[in-house]
């Protein structure tokens, strides 16, 4: 698989090139960009002395306290059916932060494919038409808000394929497909399930959506589900 250079990524403006008209995180700037390749990556960028890394193959964790930082995670871990290489993203930030997911492709098979650890808000950007394949599950500590214009695809086969400890809300135009084989497709454990916009295709071994503690609420877009095990919707709130 080849990726393009990481030469044409060193002009971007941030919250500009990517980002929506009023995008919720054009005022996020400290950059640290997340590269993927052929089952390595590496950490780069204008703010990426500014955090602690580590790399390990196609596994990165990055550690940050910085204000208004911004993970833009591209690239391919995975080569193809006879080179399957698995690599994950793990994030904990100690402030509310934007990660973009820029025609990103990534696989783990044990533990979640892309981890935001710690409380703080995370602000999940598809740029415009971008494309980003993730084999496995995509877990939240604190809440996730979704921002951009692109699709994002997430097949779990042994968790629920979307889930945050906080809320989880919508209300730009992105088109995401989730799949799990043995969950839920979308839970909140302490917070609202809130979809205003955007296509939003879910195939549930239990629940579509589902909150421990909160309310579904789904006053937009357009929902395709189903829920073999369970219901469309099971909400603590109602």
């Amino acid at each position: 698989v080849s990726i393009a250079s990481c030469d044409k990524y060193d002009t971007i403006v941030m919250g500009q090139d990517f980002a929506p008209v009023n995008s919720l995180v054009t005022n996020f700037r400290q950059l640290v960009y997340v590269e993927y390749c052929n089952g390595k990556a590496r950490v780069w960028g204008p703010c990426a002395d500014r955090v602690e890394s580590s790399v390990d193959d196609s596994h990165v964790v990055v550690n940050s306290d910085l204000d208004s930082l911004v993970i833009f995670a591209y690239g391919y871990a995975i080569e193809d059916s006879l080179n399957v290489f698995q690599g994950s993203l793990s994030v904990n930030s100690t402030r509310p932060y934007a990660l973009y997911l820029s025609n990103l492709s990534l696989r783990s098979d044990a533990g979640p494919a892309i981890q935001s650890q710690g409380s703080s808000d995370c602000f999940l950007v598809l740029p415009p038409k971008s494309q980003s394949i993730i084999y496995g599950d995509v877990a939240f500590g604190g809440s996730v808000i979704f921002d951009g214009e692109g699709s994002l695809s997430v097949k779990s086969q042994s968790a629920t394929a979307m889930s945050a400890s906080g809320s989880i809300t919508c209300s730009y135009p992105v088109v995401v497909s989730l799949v799990s084989s043995s969950a839920d497709g979308v839970h909140s454990d302490n917070g609202n399930i809130k979809i205003a916009d955007g296509t939003w295709t879910i195939a549930a071994s239990r629940h579509a959506f589902s909150t421990a503690a909160g309310q579904v609420i789904l006053n937009g877009g357009k929902i395709q589900a189903s829920a073999k095990g369970g219901s469309f919707v099971s909400s603590a709130g109602g």
